[in-house]
């Protein structure tokens, strides 16, 4: 059974018009894991457990449920980035660890509709991060 670090936005973010506040992003977080676990999956999604015991607000506090969610990633089999609700910043930091470290990533839709538009994107929302990881890559090699 694949172990999958489950990704998708927390903070409230616009949409295609529509208002996600914090609150809708933790029921999408459950509706991700539970697509996860119909796939055969054992996920986990730090957000929905770290967010219980820490406040998400306090920066110190939410920089420690980050870091502790970064170490259950680099040890996932799979990184999925959910990219309904489109691409966070968080989701692009866990792609770089995710990279920095060659766990593979998966970018998922949940909502079958327009779902080719939402996986190109993602791509172009992901693309800089990529670039970047792999210009890093480029110089450091030992024929480069």
């Amino acid at each position: 059974m694949k172990t999958v670090m489950i990704e998708s936005p927390l903070m409230k973010r616009v949409v295609d018009g529509l208002i996600h506040n914090m609150e809708d992003n933790l029921e999408y977080a459950k509706d991700c894991l539970s697509d996860s676990l119909a796939r055969g999956e054992a996920p986990f999604a730090m957000y929905l457990l770290y967010t219980q015991v820490l406040d998400d607000t306090n920066l110190k506090e939410r920089a420690q449920g980050i870091e502790c969610g970064l170490e259950w990633l680099k040890r996932a089999d799979v990184v999925a980035l959910y990219v309904d609700r489109e691409v966070s910043s968080g989701m692009k930091l866990a792609y770089k660890i995710a990279l920095a470290y060659g766990r593979p990533v998966e970018l998922r839709t949940l909502c079958k509709e327009d779902e080719e538009v939402k996986l190109q994107r993602a791509k172009l929302a992901l693309y800089d991060v990529l670039a970047e990881h792999a210009n890093r890559r480029f110089h450091e090699s030992p024929c480069g």
